[in-house]
């Protein structure tokens, strides 16, 4: 789109992700016009992308797999929110990308140092996105369980749904 910066772009995608309004040609449309500006993105605004696709259900199989070798290489510059939301969008779609192979390891390493830390939601996030991507970090997981113990009675039964 003539005009808008990568920022613009993801706020736009994560807007709609969050009203769950699914604008499908947007959607389908949108990685074609991005290939080759793609990098220029941050990576908040990487994580806002796929958030978006995920809120709104869209699955873009190119999308995904451009995204995850960019956000590898950037993989120190990401925070635990965006951590989690980038497994989270992997996860919703079952996708593990092609281009990337260690993709799923290094986020979910990465993830690990924040997982203590965060709230039972986000533990529980974690134990379904690796459940749909059938994907067994074992230290993840195992920090997610020693965590989870600790902090049981903070768990909603949804939560702990999730995580059994």
């Amino acid at each position: 789109a003539p005009g808008l910066k990568p920022q613009d772009i993801s706020n736009l995608l994560w807007a709609f992700g969050q009203l769950r309004y699914k604008a499908v040609h947007l959607l389908d449309e949108l990685p074609l016009g991005l290939g080759t500006w793609l990098h220029t993105f941050t990576s908040t605004d990487l994580c806002a992308l796929l958030v978006g696709y995920a809120h709104a259900r869209h699955y873009h199989k190119g999308m995904l797999d451009a995204v995850a070798p960019l956000l590898v290489e950037r993989v120190a510059e990401l925070g635990p929110t965006e951590l989690l939301s980038t497994l989270w969008a992997y996860g919703i779609f079952q996708h593990r990308p092609t281009t990337c192979p260690t993709f799923l390891p290094v986020i979910a390493g990465a993830l690990e140092r924040f997982i203590r830390r965060s709230r039972p939601q986000a533990h529980a996030m974690v134990a379904k996105a690796c459940a749909n991507l059938q994907f067994r970090p074992e230290a993840l997981l195992q920090t997610v369980v020693r965590s989870a113990e600790i902090r049981l009675a903070d768990f909603k039964p949804s939560e702990m749904a999730a995580l059994l």
